[in-house]
């Protein structure tokens, strides 16, 4: 080889080694380029679970974590949260380890620590400078402070006692008003309780109450009589021991009849027969006074009903001479309605025709049947309030059509007399021209032969549409003048809206009957005509109205005293008022204070009632000797909390208590003053 072939060689191979230097970079950037353009691998994933998700204390919660891509025996610290040490059982913080199979957990137990803190979370993170993962757990509150134990049961009642409390009839809240019951509880002792008291104010020869007074005006003698018990005060329930109990009654079951025909149609309020001072009657009854005279005479029978009365759901009442009161017998009504009123029919004593008032109807009983027969005898009105019969003809009040509607007694057909707006109520004048009452209170004459209707006669006590009204002629002048009528709503001035008018629209009674000096000689009376007053019936023979209020359950009769009777009232009313007030917070209380809250007691109330009714009545109490009055108010009647009465209280309770009773009626203030003076003479 020549050397320039040598060289060339040589050339040659540096140029070689050249291009395979390049390839070699060459290669090593398209590598590089290659690996640049893959994407990187996935990163390290972290997922923390708490399980359960909602514990209870006392329980554990198991916190997984589950990774990818970290390498078993990776150190992952964490924190608890949400929880104090005194929470759990192990420390708020530590470290998990991976395992091979990429998971790691940590239990933490929630102690049961006995405190009430309600619902709590325990927070679990993992991760140093960077949070990889967290999960919360919901503790629920299960270990809470135990509650007081309960209170031991009270002592059974002590043999032949019943447990009372305070009544709260209306079911106010604690401390609202009218609610009596202050959280005492008596027992009352009611095995030997003393009969009703009988009624002995019979003045005449034959069984009258008081001689009727032939149309002269008396309003100055007019007195109430308790003839069938003590009226029920207001909120105040009617003590009555009824199946060895003392059960809450009041009377005020509904307000209105449409609604208050349920309570009693079901039960819901006690209503009985009974002597003076044991039956119950109810308020929404509508009486009207039954007469003793026919063709024969006055007849002196003493089974001859004093009034007769109809309640709502039907319940025809006999209201006797000797103050019981007994149930005759139910006249048929669809569940639906009620019955306002009902009325004798002369020509055939023993029929009487009842309104069948929600639907529309009158009904036909003849008594002369046993069972009574029941007949349809008029339909068709839009509601019938109220029925009178003058002679053979019937007249109707329907106050949502505003009409006054004539029936024959005889046959049954209808004939309208005349329209008046809300025409309510029915009664009639000695001449047979009749009245009628509409719901704003206002009174007309209308002719019923005619139609015409005459000026309003009680322009000075119209109002607004009123739920209830009644008026009632007196056409024998029985209580005074001729045709004087009372008219009554349960709506209206101090809720004892009591008038009485003589047919040319004359105010005579004043005030509305409503104060103290309302009612005669006797004073401090109170709703001496009833409060929300539902009726108020004339006996035809004799000087007695039977009164009656929508909140009183027992009715009352006004009567006329004869001329020359000897009764002396209370002589200076505010003289005794501080003794009076006294007494009459004792009887609502149990106690001279201001408010059920503030006794120390149980209330009277479930004994004896404010107004001398009760189990034990003021007509118990006035049969008494002083030293027997003191000893049972201070024993706290018949229960087992003794009162420490001064002289002063016993005073004023035994003033109140004595002028609520019938012997007071008979005897007037000589009764009292006796017990005032036996007091006087007492230490302090």
């Amino acid at each position: 080889m020549t050397p320039a072939q040598s060289a060339a060689l040589a050339a040659l191979r540096a140029r070689a080694s050249d291009a395979s230097l390049h390839a070699i970079d060459l290669q090593a950037a398209v590598l590089e380029m290659a690996r640049a353009l893959d994407p990187p691998p996935p990163p390290p994933t972290y997922t923390l679970t708490a399980d359960p998700a909602t514990v209870d204390e006392g329980a554990a919660v198991t916190f997984r974590l589950t990774t990818e891509r970290v390498p078993s025996g990776t150190e992952l610290p964490y924190v608890l949260s949400g929880v104090g040490l005194a929470d759990i059982s192990g420390p708020l913080a530590g470290v998990l380890i991976v395992g091979s199979d990429g998971t790691a957990e940590i239990v933490v137990h929630v102690l049961a620590d006995l405190l009430t803190e309600g619902t709590e979370a325990v927070r679990c993170a993992v991760g140093a400078d960077v949070e990889l993962a967290s999960a919360t757990a919901t503790i629920r509150d299960t270990s809470q402070t135990p509650p007081p134990p309960p209170p031991p049961p009270p002592p059974p009642p002590p043999a032949g006692r019943i447990e009372v409390r305070g009544p709260n009839v209306l079911g106010k809240a604690r401390g609202e008003p009218n609610n009596f019951d202050n959280g005492t509880t008596d027992w009352i002792d009611c095995s030997a309780l003393p009969g009703p008291v009988p009624w002995s104010l019979y003045l005449g020869p034959d069984q009258e109450l008081a001689p009727s007074r032939a149309g002269v005006e008396s309003l100055a003698t007019w007195q109430r009589w308790h003839l069938y018990g003590h009226y029920n005060g207001l909120y105040q329930p009617l003590p009555r021991l009824i199946d060895g109990k003392l059960p809450v009654n009041y009377p005020d079951a509904g307000a209105f009849p449409n609604s208050a025909v349920f309570a009693l149609r079901d039960g819901l309020r006690f209503l009985r027969d009974g002597p003076r001072g044991e039956s119950i009657a109810t308020p929404y009854t509508t009486w009207h006074g039954h007469t003793r005279v026919d063709a024969e005479g006055k007849h002196t029978a003493p089974q001859i009903p004093m009034w007769i009365g109809i309640t709502l759901d039907g319940r025809i009442q006999y209201a006797m001479r000797d103050g019981s009161i007994t149930t005759a017998g139910t006249v048929p009504l669809p569940r639906t309605s009620w019955a306002n009123d009902f009325t004798f029919y002369e020509p055939a004593r023993k029929v009487f025709f009842y309104t069948d008032t929600g639907s529309g109807r009158i009904m036909r009983v003849d008594r002369a049947t046993t069972p009574w027969t029941v007949t349809q005898w008029a339909d068709g009105f839009r509601q019938c309030d109220s029925v009178r019969a003058v002679g053979d003809k019937l007249y109707v009040a329907d106050s949502i059509a505003g009409e006054v509607w004539e029936i024959d007694g005889r046959t049954g057909e209808k004939r309208k007399v005349c329209s008046l707006p809300h025409a309510f109520w029915v009664s009639y004048f000695s001449d047979g021209t009749i009245a009628v009452m509409t719901r704003t209170r206002a009174v007309h004459r209308i002719d019923p032969a005619t139609g015409s209707v005459g000026p309003n006669l009680t322009a000075g006590i119209t109002a607004g549409i009123q739920q209830w009204v009644t008026v009632d002629v007196d056409r024998a002048g029985v209580m005074g003048e001729r045709d004087c009528f009372i008219a009554l709503s349960v709506q209206g001035a101090a809720n004892v809206d009591f008038y009485r008018y003589d047919q040319t629209g004359k105010l005579r009674l004043p005030e509305h009957g409503k104060g103290n000096q309302g009612c005669g000689p006797v004073r401090y009376v109170g709703d001496t005509f009833g409060h929300y007053p539902w009726v108020g019936a004339h006996h035809p023979d004799e000087a007695a109205l039977l009164v009656q209020g929508m909140a009183n359950a027992q009715p009352q009769v006004i009567v006329v005293t004869p001329p020359g009777r000897s009764w002396v009232g209370i002589d200076n009313p505010d003289r005794y008022a501080g003794w009076l007030a006294s007494g009459r917070r004792i009887a609502l209380y149990g106690d001279d204070v201001s408010s059920p809250l503030s006794t120390r007691f149980t209330t009277f109330l479930p004994q004896m009632n404010s107004n001398g009714g009760g189990i034990v009545s003021a007509d118990h109490v006035a049969l008494w000797e002083p030293e027997q009055i003191v000893a049972f108010i201070r024993a706290g009647m018949l229960g087992q909390q003794p009162r420490p009465f001064t002289k002063a209280h016993v005073k004023g309770w035994g003033m109140r208590t004595l002028m609520d009773s019938e012997r007071y009626l008979r005897e007037g203030w000589p009764l009292v003053q006796r017990y005032m003076t036996y007091c006087d003479g007492l230490p302090a």
